[in-house]
Parts: structure tokens; C-alpha cells; sequence
């Protein structure tokens, strides 16, 4: 535990709110069954310890969603993609 209270946090699909050092960590899909696999990073508000997209009331699920079957994935500055997408919820999202 690092004494940060994450009470006020939304819990993520991964059983908890986390930093690992390296900008939190998600993987989406399990690379079998023809499915891809990819490795996504959440910016970590260093203010308040959890992912940033908590901000504006998205979870990590809705981000995967998107990033697995975007409407719209075009490249951004600085070597950034910009995918567009729907969650399952049917939310519209821009995911950077």
C-alpha cells in the first residue's frame, strides 16, 4: 500500500486503482483466438493518483473499447494516434 486513499477513485476492471511507475497498465485481449493484443498506458494524475480519463467520468473498459474497433484512428502530434470510437455503452469517445 502507498498511503494514497483512492476511496474517492472509480475502480478499474483490473480489481483496483494502480501506478505502476510506468503510467498504469491494462492489457486488451489475450493475443488467442485470432483476437489482438495490445498494451494500454493511462496517464497517472500525479495530483490525485488515478488515471486521468477518471476526470471526465471514463473508465478503462470504455477506453479498450474504442481502441479495439475504432471508427476513426489517424495519427496526432508528437507521435500520437487518435482513435474515435463508441463504447459498448454507446458512448462516443476520442481517446488520445
Amino acid at each position: 500500500m502507498d498511503g494514497r486513499d483512492s476511496s474517492a477513485a472509480p475502480r478499474n476492471d483490473m480489481g483496483g486503482v494502480g501506478d505502476d511507475g510506468g503510467g498504469g497498465r491494462a492489457g486488451v485481449g489475450d493475443g488467442g483466438g485470432g483476437g489482438m493484443a495490445m498494451n494500454v498506458r493511462f496517464y497517472i494524475d500525479p495530483e490525485k493518483g488515478y488515471p486521468h480519463i477518471y476526470s471526465h467520468g471514463v473508465v478503462e473498459g470504455e477506453v479498450e473499447d474504442v481502441l479495439l474497433l475504432p471508427g476513426e484512428d489517424r495519427p496526432g502530434r508528437g507521435g500520437a494516434r487518435i482513435a474515435t470510437g463508441m463504447t459498448a455503452a454507446g458512448r462516443c469517445l476520442r481517446v488520445i
